[in-house]
Parts: C-alpha cells; structure tokens; sequence
C-alpha cells in the first residue's frame, strides 16, 4: 500500500481547521494537543522515514478519537482491534479505557490481562515501551520514555532529545497519578504507590512510592495477603 503523502496531508490540515474552529467557540485556554499533533505532521518531511512516522501517528490519532467515543469500560475487543490496527500490540484480554490516550512512534506492547485505566498517557518516542502480562494501572498515569540530554554549560539545558525504554513487569500494579520516566524497568509482582515519579529501576516483589520513588518494603506472600 503507497501512502499519498499529498491527500494525508491535505486531511490532517482540514482537521486542523475543524479543532481551531471548535477551540475558538468553545474558548479554551488550554492547547489542544490534537492541534499540536497535527501542525508536527503537517511540518513533517516528505522523504520515507518521514511518510511512515505520518502514517502511524494519523492512524494513532483516529484510534484516539473512536476509542473515546466508545463506552468508558465496555467494548474492550473492539478498543483492543482499533488499537492494534493503529501499530500498538495488544495480547489477548488486555483492557483499556475509553480515556486512554497513546501517543508513541515506537513499539508499545500490552500484555494479555492487563488493565489501563481512565486518563492514562503513553507519550513516546522510537524506543519500545513493554507492559507485561497481568498488570494494572491505575487513572491518569503517565508513561514518558522521551527525554533529553542535559547540558548546564549551554545556554539552553535540554539539548538532544532521545527516548528510552520503559518496561513493566508481569503482575505488577501502577497506582492512579503515577508517573514512569525514560529508562526505567519496574520488577515483576511490585506495587507503586499512588502519585509516585519512577525515576529509577524497581525491583521485584516490592512496594515503591515518593517523589522519586524509593522502595517502602518487600512484599512477601504473607505481606501481600495482608495489604
């Protein structure tokens, strides 16, 4: 299939037009990120590399938009259709909240069982972003494998942006408001406590939370049975 970058992009400038129009009815002050998107995509370079980074976010943007408009936590196989149709491999049984929001150009893989829940973000960049079989997690996480170099002797801190990998291991439990930064692998079967900013790599079997996340105690059978 030939993509017509052309016809892609006389589209993506009509919805543009649509969510401008709609912004200034309704008079948000909050920037539409559909609108920040899509000016990306419209700035973007016609050479290959460029047409299929277009092709995969515009079907990533229409798999955003159907999904939202289906039941909150109903019609999971369909979501789950929609999303894989948009690149995103999702095994079997897996469960995502309507408001789920997945905005990534690299690999993202959901693991059988596994629960998203209302307002989570995946934002990513080309590095793979591995959740594992069984996992929950909870409302308005955020998952970020973007970054940047930092560079106090320049003028500008940020320089270089780049993307990590992120993966969470099977049976592991993200609370609501978490945040999961570049380069971080949690352990399979831990539990990060609501609000916690995962800078760094959490072990198995552990409950972690804070700001960074640090972790609070081992999670024995016995521990856990309690909890």
């Amino acid at each position: 299939m030939t993509l017509d970058v052309d016809k892609t992009l006389k589209s993506i400038s009509y919805r543009l037009e649509i969510i401008e129009k709609d912004n200034i009815h309704t008079k948000s002050s909050r920037p539409n990120i559909d609108i920040v998107i899509i000016r990306i995509l419209c700035h973007s370079t016609k050479k290959t590399t460029g047409n299929l980074m277009i092709f995969r976010s515009v079907r990533q943007i229409f798999a955003n938009v159907l999904t939202s408009l289906l039941p909150s936590t109903r019609c999971y196989a369909l979501k789950r259709s929609l999303w894989q149709m948009a690149g995103v491999k999702i095994d079997h049984n897996a469960r995502l909240v309507s408001s789920v929001s997945i905005r990534t150009t690299g690999p993202l893989a959901i693991g059988k069982n596994s629960f998203i829940g209302h307002e989570a973000l995946i934002l990513g960049g080309d590095a793979p972003i591995i959740i594992g079989h069984d996992v929950a997690i909870g409302p308005r996480a955020l998952i970020v494998s973007g970054t940047h170099e930092i560079t106090p002797e320049r003028d500008c801190i940020h320089q270089n942006g780049t993307s990590l990998p992120i993966h969470i291991g099977n049976g592991t439990m993200v609370g609501a408001n978490v945040t999961i930064l570049a380069g971080v692998t949690i352990g399979k079967k831990s539990v990060i406590a609501a609000g916690a900013v995962v800078a760094k790599d959490i072990p198995d079997g552990v409950m972690a939370g804070g700001v960074p996340a640090k972790i609070i105690k081992p999670l024995s059978a016995k521990e856990r049975h309690k909890e």
